[in-house]
């Protein structure tokens, strides 16, 4: 027998024995959990850097792309995502994540704690962006404004600031929608 005639008689005893599989599959990782588990966390600190390139190569990254990869996906399991949820939920009657719960009553000040952590976000989140001195045009109805980086903004089309992912934050797509404003506000 010839590896092409092995490789074909291979694929179509899988085709007639695809549910088998599954289920063997499915019961050895069900009894393997553990070992899966600790192989899986031990090999993402062992690779942490050749999966951080992974991810930035292959758009795991906050790229318009992953985002409707993601949107598309959940729309279309959104069946199968609504009844997880509703298993996770009978699983836990108070409604509530369970570590969450037993982290707030084993720490009594954690409103305190959680206003703070929010406080000081918002507050990074402030001091990150910078203050806006010039307005390159006037607010007008439907507008979001933008900011362009040091003090300068601009009003535009909520849909025109929605077209193009950016962020002032992590400098995502600013040139880009920096360069749209302009023309959309000089009239190109």
């Amino acid at each position: 027998m010839t590896p092409e005639e092995r490789r074909l008689g291979q694929k179509d005893w899988r085709e007639r024995n695809g549910e088998h599989i599954r289920i063997y599959q499915k019961n050895w990782r069900e009894k393997h959990n553990e070992q899966i588990r600790i192989y899986m966390a031990k090999w993402r600190r062992e690779n942490r850097e050749n999966l951080r390139v992974y991810k930035k190569n292959y758009g795991w990254d906050r790229t318009p792309t992953a985002k409707a990869t993601r949107r598309a996906w959940r729309l279309k399991n959104r069946e199968w995502i609504n009844l997880r949820d509703r298993e996770s939920r009978a699983k836990d009657p108070t409604g509530r994540r369970t570590n969450e719960l037993r982290y707030r009553v084993t720490n009594p000040n954690w409103p305190e704690l959680h206003q703070r952590a929010v406080a000081r976000s918002q507050q990074l989140r402030r001091v990150a962006i910078p203050k806006i001195a010039w307005f390159l045009n006037q607010r007008f109805d439907g507008s979001a404004l933008h900011h362009m980086g040091g003090n300068v903004g601009i009003f535009l089309p909520i849909n025109l600031h929605r077209s193009i992912f950016h962020s002032i934050l992590r400098g995502y797509g600013m040139d880009q929608i920096n360069h749209v404003s302009i023309q959309w506000l000089l009239g190109v």
